[in-house]
């Protein structure tokens, strides 16, 4: 996707967030966006599943209540990003930073977090049954009411 496109969407997202004329939810599914900065965007509520977000910057990026379902972020930055609520079910997030991220009550189910940097993250209440965790570092991070039945560890 190139940058003009990705500006105009960002742009009616941000007008649809604040209940503005013209606005309209981003729709990012199947899009791809490897390498894009995105460092402090509002992208709440965007729907992104199925994305390719390879190497994305998304530092300090507000994705609450996002839609990533199988989205690719392999490798990509995510640290102090908001992904409260969102959902990542069958999303790669392998090798990703998302050092002091907040992804309480998001959905992880079927994700690979597989050497994930997750220090000093907030996971309260999140579900890891059958997500990968192999070398995932967890160091500080919060894991109240976390579930963990049958993750791979």
């Amino acid at each position: 996707m190139n940058q003009k496109k990705l500006d105009d969407i960002l742009e009616q997202h941000r007008l649809w967030l604040h209940h503005e004329r013209g606005g309209q939810r981003a729709n990012l599914r199947y899009a791809d966006l490897r390498c894009a900065d995105l460092r402090r965007v509002n992208l709440q509520y965007a729907r992104m599943h199925y994305a390719t977000l390879v190497s994305t910057n998304m530092e300090e990026t507000d994705l609450m209540g996002a839609d990533l379902i199988g989205a690719n972020l392999q490798y990509a930055c995510l640290t102090g990003a908001s992904l409260h609520r969102a959902d990542l079910a069958g999303a790669s997030l392998h090798g990703a930073n998302l050092r002091a991220a907040d992804l309480s009550n998001s959905e992880l189910t079927g994700a690979s977090l597989k050497c994930a940097n997750l220090q000093d993250a907030n996971m309260t209440g999140v579900d890891l049954n059958h997500v990968t965790l192999v070398g995932a570092n967890f160091r500080g991070a919060r894991l109240k009411n976390v579930s963990l039945r049958s993750g791979l560890v």
